[in-house]
């Protein structure tokens, strides 16, 4: 019976705290906004880079490369 009260005043707390960061934050709601958008928006650049590196690469080594001739 005690572990459920400590488990149910842990949950409490946690709640209390989490409502108190978000009275905290919510002044500041665009720039966390603008942040997340920021965010995605690199992950997204770091996830096309390979695909263009692999374009630039291929269309380099094709200048160089002989293509066989279709005799």
């Amino acid at each position: 019976m005690n572990e459920i009260r400590m488990r149910s005043s842990k949950a409490t707390i946690y709640r209390l705290v989490l409502g108190a960061l978000f009275r905290l934050a919510r002044p500041f709601k665009r720039r966390f906004i603008l942040i997340l958008a920021l965010a995605l928006a690199g992950a997204g650049c770091d996830l096309v880079q390979p695909l263009i590196y692999r374009t630039v690469i291929n269309d380099v080594a094709g200048l160089f490369v002989e293509r066989p001739s279709a005799d």
